[in-house]
Parts: C-alpha cells; structure tokens; sequence
C-alpha cells in the first residue's frame, strides 16, 4: 500500500520497462512536478486563477482515462500528463521563480544531478511537446485538463 499519490506514481514508473532515454527521463520528472505544484498550492500569496490551474493539472495527473491512458500506452501514457504539469509550472515560474526554485532544490534528489528547475521544465516540455504534437492532440489535452476552452 502506498502512502501518498507521490510514491504510487514513482512505483508505476519504476516498473515500466526502459523505453529509452526519451522518455525513461522525461517521466521520472512526473512524481517531482507533482509535488511542486502540491507545494505551491499550500502557499498563500497564490492568486485563485493559479490555483485553478494547479487543481486542474493534479487533477489531469490522477483521471484514469486522460488522452494517453497509461493503461494502455505505457510509458508514453505518462507523455500528456508530463506536458499538463510542465504547461501549468512554466505559467507560474514567472510570478514565484525564487519560491518554486527554493522547493526544487529542497525537494529533487541526487540522481537529477541537483538539475535547475527550469532547464528540467524546458526539456520536459520539449519532450513532452514533440509527442503530443507528433500524435495531433495538445489542444486536446489542454482542453480535456480544462486549461484552453474548446
């Protein structure tokens, strides 16, 4: 049994199977955005807008059947979700950069190499990007994470 929603997603992500390092090093990313964007959440100068982008970039991560279900793509699955957490954190970097730099480097472990908060975003975004775009479906999964109105 897990804890908290932070350890089941890095067990499922443990257990896929290396699909290289395209994704094997965007999604390992996932567990850590998620609980950034939880983080910034329990700050109090946070406007409402940016908490309803939050909520629904936490939200995305946890439906079941989002654009790319993990249940049936795998590793890949976790491509959208990536996308919607790294979309959300890149809105907010610019109006709390010192805090959410501060609780990245308070919260990412060794393995990342101490990687700065924002050149993670920029090639999860990228990465995360390329496979939306090359699938046809970002308007889709910013729509479907109720972040863009159809």
């Amino acid at each position: 049994m897990f804890s908290t929603y932070e350890e089941f997603i890095k067990k499922e992500i443990e257990s896929f199977k290396s699909y290289g390092v395209f994704y094997d090093m965007a999604i390992r990313y996932v567990p850590y955005f998620f609980q950034l964007l939880c983080k910034i959440l329990d700050m109090k100068n946070i406007s409402y807008e940016s908490r309803i982008r939050i909520n629904c970039a936490l939200a995305y991560l946890v439906v079941e059947n989002d654009v790319l279900p993990e249940n049936i793509y795998g590793a890949e699955g976790y491509m959208d979700d990536l996308f919607v957490l790294v979309y959300v954190l890149k809105e907010l970097l610019p109006k709390h950069k010192d805090i959410m730099k501060t609780q990245w480097l308070n919260m990412i472990p060794t393995e990342f190499n101490n990687k700065d908060l924002e050149s993670a975003l920029n090639d999860c975004y990228a990465i995360s990007m390329k496979v939306l775009t090359e699938r046809k479906i970002v308007d889709e999964t910013l729509e479907f994470a109720g972040l863009k109105k159809a």
